[in-house]
């Protein structure tokens, strides 16, 4: 027979939420710099959500599941990244990140639950609290990063039974064994864990949350595990319901599926939908207000198949929001069904019902050509008290097809349904010429996270012969001429790697009898399992699991099992042609978008953007090719306390293109920010061209951001409070009291909007002056080399060396000790709140040199060199003077250029290079300003950027 094959959520599957909290020092990773607030710093409460506990900028945690949650603080907000390890099957499911905030703006929990772990956690057999990400955090803030589990073998072992039990499960050591509750305490390496998941959890579908819930059945762990929960930190016993005094009544919840939604299993039971999180009440406003309300039961509404769901609750009077999602297939391929009812009243025994043909999906449509990278969707909802939460859906390529069902406007708290996107240009295009013209709705393996990962990809237009290959066996293909045409092959699964991925060997033998591409029919057979119709696309090659297979050279996508089918009825009496249009890896445009329906869920969720809604963005990856480093974009609104982010995956250095952001909002808040801790935080309220991004151009110099005034005008006090929890990043070569702190941050005149992280100069690079005599440094155990300076105006000399070296500045100014709080705003001082703060007056110089993307520019040729000299915010004496000079062999010898002044600190110098042979390969600068206050640097960076 043949078999659906559910694949819920298979992606590298990220779930970003951003929580309001932290510092936003964008800490350099390569000298992990202001990982921890300082100790006078306390949160306001200033409409940021803090996560008790937590200062560090970073944290990553490993779940017993192996999936990597990572907390980083930017832009005063936590961005929470799940990524979920790939599991042995081949699956690698979704997390359901769940955060809860309570009516004083503080987090009181945050849940990431991979999908395969859902039945299990509602079952009881394995404890919900495995998965608490804030507990993980501070175990490793406390420099713990294993993960104490504990494990229940039941009763009538000995310790050396329960010694011999638990020593066969990997990745483990055993912390103390228990006789009498038959459990063993067990430290999981987290480098393991994935590995310790394998061994303890069921295998296939076992542990399916609709079968337990509609059915009852409880899930069974291997290995004579009967239960597993985090060491001292298990789930308390299930407090009962509110009591309110009051009448309670019955509310009977229908949910049905789309009529035209496919047959699959949802574990064992045949259903045109399965559950993904169970359906649940809260209510908003009464006397229960904030409490959940958990299913009484839930039961099919039909049967062989199971069209949808009744589910049951017992509650008080009093106004309620209903939640869940649930996921359903068209054409075999996976949609996800927010089935969220945002508020309805109950003052009697009421009948919901959510019908799936009413339900439409999220769609978007932009003016060129795109189609879904990543996707998150966010339900938002605030009650009566102030208390409230968000519940976050994220997918990856190939998987953002949400759903929801139009809804009457709220009345109690807020609401809000988000959508975050990130779109571009479709990596693979086919249609059928002959004999018919038809589009054909193919799909690749998507986006990468690794360069490991990295797979050949369809180019330029052709039209080809598609033919019949069978299995992609020897025989198969030795009955066809697959030379110059289109390959459909069906999934051998005489293979390693999971069920439903695509062998390297059938694509390599593809490629040596001459196709040109691989068209996959997702339908696994003549393996050790029943043949089975793989309908969650894309189709993932088997060498991501088993490398020893080999990177396979031939492009290949997929269809629908129904699509393949059409086409193979077709062949047996005609020739079929397709049209093939195929991207490059990197798409030349992006659509980074954030969509919001306030109040209530619209009667439409067709969204039509113009370019006269999008900003527009060049956007520059400088360097050269290495680890894909994902770009993650988030958007903060007025009344929001946790958003989520989406990631734009599979970019590496040295690449151009065009960023389209939008809708324009003048009261939006975007973040954006890659894995190397550099980011940004602006709000976009203008269409059209834009000022340039370009991450990772050089040359990197002393300095201090430009933050941006709008963020601050559009959301005031929350980016330029007072504290570590309420803005920005740390400020530049602060004065505090009577203690300077030389600490700095990294800046590009091509981007200076970009923080790239703060910069603590090592002690030994750094040299402070007064009076011709060198002062004494101090030490801060967290900010490095301090000085302590008196009181009274005095004039210092202070050098700096960063960059290798390569890099030296000399800076002369004026300190006293501040008077008032003059700090550039957005900034906050290493102290924290409580000691007078003030920016020093240094003068900086930032440089753009108009770089390629691989931070060169081309010798032989006229060039422009943009200088500007500055200040923190909160100085302004004008620029009096600046001089320039160049060297082309590495600062041997120099060359003055003179330079034009702008106006406002601008200054620009023409100059013309040789060719690359007639140079040392480089262009080094020495330049020098001061400003009309006295305040002066003299700055020197060899081999600023190369010639080529």
């Amino acid at each position: 027979m043949i078999r659906a094959y559910r694949r819920l959520l298979v992606a590298s599957a990220t779930v970003l939420l951003t929580v309001n909290a932290g510092t936003t020092a964008l800490a350099d990773p390569a000298t992990d710099l202001t990982t921890t607030a300082p100790a006078t710093t306390s949160a306001t409460g200033n409409s940021g959500l803090s996560m008790p506990g937590l200062t560090a900028t970073t944290y990553t945690t490993t779940l017993i599941t192996g999936d990597k949650v990572t907390l980083q603080q930017t832009g005063g907000r936590y961005t929470v990244t799940a990524t979920a390890a790939q599991r042995a099957d081949g699956r690698i499911p979704a997390v359901d990140v769940r955060a809860k905030f309570g009516a004083d703006s503080k987090t009181t929990s945050v849940i990431a639950l991979p999908a395969d772990a859902g039945g299990l956690v509602k079952a009881g057999v394995v404890d919900r609290n495995s998965f608490d990400v804030l507990w993980l955090a501070k175990r490793s803030a406390a420099g713990d990063t294993s993960l104490p589990m504990t494990v229940k073998f039941g009763p009538g072992l000995d310790v050396a039974a329960l010694t011999q039990a638990a020593s066969v499960l990997p990745g483990s050591s055993i912390a103390a064994t228990h006789q009498d509750t038959g459990t063993v305490d067990l430290r999981v390496d987290p480098g393991q864990a994935a590995q310790f998941w394998a061994a303890v959890a069921p295998s296939g579908s076992a542990g399916d949350l609709t079968d337990h819930l509609v059915r009852g059945v409880t899930p069974q762990l291997a290995h004579g595990v009967l239960g597993l929960w985090p060491t001292g930190h298990r789930s308390p016993v299930m407090a009962p319901q509110t009591d309110t005094g009051q009448p309670e009544f019955d509310v009977t919840w229908i949910i049905t599926a789309p009529s035209r939604a496919d047959q699959q299993l949802c574990g064992t039971m045949i259903a045109t939908m399965c559950l993904f999180a169970e359906p649940s009440l809260a209510q908003v406003g009464g006397s229960a207000v904030g409490t959940p309300f958990a299913l009484q039961g839930l039961r099919c509404v039909a049967v062989d198949p199971c069209t949808g769901y009744a589910a049951t609750f017992r509650v008080p009077a009093g106004v309620y929001e209903g939640g869940g999602l649930m996921t359903f297939r068209l054409a075999g391929v996976d949609q996800i069904f927010n089935v969220e009812v945002p508020e309805f009243t109950v003052d009697r025994d009421i009948t919901l019902q959510t019908d799936g043909d009413v339900a439409q999906q999220l769609t978007v449509e932009t003016p060129r050509p795109s189609e879904t990278y990543n996707g998150t969707l966010l339900t938002y909802r605030s009650f009566a008290n102030g208390v409230g939460g968000v519940s976050m859906v994220f997918t990856m390529y190939g998987h953002a097809n949400y759903w929801a069902v139009p809804s009457a406007p709220i009345t109690v708290g807020s609401f809000h349904l988000g959508q975050n996107w990130v779109l571009g240009e479709p990596f693979v295009r086919m249609k059928v010429v002959k004999p018919t013209k038809r589009p054909l709705a193919a799909i690749q393996a998507g986006n990468i996270l690794q360069a490991s990962q990295s797979f050949a990809h369809f180019t330029g237009r052709q039209t080809v012969e598609l033919v019949d290959g069978g299995l992609g066996r020897a025989e198969d293909l030795a009955k066809i001429d697959a030379r110059g045409k289109l390959v459909m092959l069906q999934i051998d699964d005489d293979k390693l790697g999971g069920i439903c991925d695509i062998g390297t060997p059938a694509l390599d033998r593809a490629k040596a009898a001459g196709a040109v591409g691989v068209l996959v029919d997702p339908v696994a057979s003549n393996g050790p399992w029943p043949t089975m119709v793989c309908n969650y696309l894309p189709i993932l090659p088997a060498w991501w699991t088993q490398p020893s297979q080999g990177r396979p050279e031939l492009p290949y996508a997929a269809v629908t099992h129904a699509e393949a089918q059409q086409l193979l009825e077709i062949m047996r009496t005609d020739t079929v042609k397709i049209e093939i249009t195929g991207s490059s890896p990197i798409s030349p445009y992006i659509y980074n978008l954030h969509l919001y329906q306030e109040g209530q869920i619209p009667a439409s969720l067709h969204t039509v953007l113009t370019d006269s809604q999008l900003a527009e963005v060049q956007t520059t990856l400088a360097g050269t090719p290495t680890e894909p480093d994902p770009m993650t974009f988030s958007a903060f609104r007025k009344n929001e306390h946790v958003t989520g982010g989406v990631m734009l995956v599979g970019l590496t250095e040295g690449i151009r293109y065009t960023t389209y952001q939008g809708p324009v909002a003048p009261d939006l808040v975007r973040v954006q920010q890659d894995w190397s801790n550099r980011g940004t935080v602006e709000v976009v309220d203008r269409a059209g061209p834009i000022r340039a991004q370009q991450w990772g151009t050089g040359p990197l110099v002393p300095g201090a951001p430009e933050l941006s005034s709008k963020v601050f005008e559009a959301r005031p006090g929350d980016f330029d409070g007072d504290d570590f929890y309420t803005t920005v990043t740390v400020c530049s070569f602060c004065r505090q009291g009577n203690t300077f702190y030389p600490l700095l941050h990294l800046v590009t005149g091509a981007s200076p909007s970009i923080v790239n992280g703060a910069y603590i100069f090592a002690p030994e690079n750094l040299h402070m002056y007064a009076d011709g005599q060198e002062l004494a440094q101090g030490t801060d155990f967290l900010w490095g080399a301090v000085y302590d300076l008196p009181e009274e105006a005095k004039r210092y000399e202070l050098t700096g060396s960063s960059n290798g070296g390569a890099t030296t500045t000399k800076w002369g100014f004026t300190s006293s000790a501040p008077t008032t709080e003059a700090r550039q705003q957005g900034t906050w001082c290493p102290q924290g709140i409580g000691v007078l703060c003030h920016s020093e007056p240094l003068l900086f110089l930032r440089y753009d040199a108009g770089l390629d993307a691989t931070g060169t520019v081309t010798g032989g040729g006229k060039h422009e060199l943009k200088l500007t000299a500055y200040h923190q915010g909160v100085h302004s004496a004008p620029i009096a003077s600046l001089e320039l000079s160049i060297s082309l062999d590495g600062g041997t010898t120099w060359q003055q250029v003179k330079v034009a002044a702008k106006g406002g600190g601008d200054f620009t110098a023409s100059y013309v290079l040789p060719s690359r042979t007639e140079t040392g390969g480089t262009v080094s600068i020495k330049a020098k300003a001061s400003d009309t206050d006295g305040n002066t640097i003299e700055q020197t960076v060899l081999n600023a950027y190369g010639i080529k």
